[in-house]
């Protein structure tokens, strides 16, 4: 389309031709889309040499985890593997324990990020980092709304991991409604 708008002519890749520079004799005919081929090919090999020597192989490993928070097609390049080895690079921030409730809580992620159409509609990475912080600032802003609705000044005194639970029955009460009083006991 871009060489009919411009008017350039487009040759037939099957068209054989002589390949220039060499001698008479030893010319061989070969076809255009071989030939364009072998150049392509030749310069892919050099610009990977060039990136290669740019890049340390450090940047290299950390820009391909990064690849697998492509948010594009549903996040069909997610790969759990990818995110972990991502997510051990920087070691310092993750404890051992962080770790094992990320590989736990990855699939749930990603099922629950397919599902929302907030997130489906991303195309890179920094509308779905954007997408992230406001849906993180929404789900603090509620916790904060039910934590007043829970501790009153007469339950000032209860104990933390009691006003988590009741927070979570509080903010999840959708899914508690859902299920049978049994099973949650």
């Amino acid at each position: 389309m871009f060489c009919s708008k411009y008017d350039i002519v487009v040759p037939d890749m099957e068209d054989h031709f002589l390949i220039p520079g060499q001698s008479r004799r030893a010319r061989h005919l070969v076809t255009r889309y071989h030939h364009h081929n072998k150049v392509f090919l030749t310069v892919i090999d050099l610009l990977t040499v060039e990136i290669n020597n740019r890049f340390s192989k450090s940047s290299t490993i950390l820009l391909r985890y990064i690849s697998c928070l492509d948010p594009r097609d549903s996040f069909s390049r997610f790969d759990q593997y990818s995110f972990i080895c991502l997510v051990e690079l920087y070691s310092d921030d993750f404890s051992a324990i962080d770790l094992q409730f990320l590989r736990d809580d990855l699939d749930t992620y990603i099922y629950e990020v397919i599902q929302t159409s907030d997130f489906t509609s991303c195309e890179d990475r920094s509308i779905l980092a954007i997408k992230m912080v406001q849906t993180a600032t929404t789900s603090v802003g509620r916790a904060f709304s039910a934590m007043n609705h829970i501790k009153s000044d007469l339950w000032n005194n209860m104990a933390d991991e009691w006003l988590n639970d009741l927070m979570i029955c509080f903010i999840e009460r959708t899914i508690f409604a859902a299920m049978d009083n049994e099973d949650i006991l």
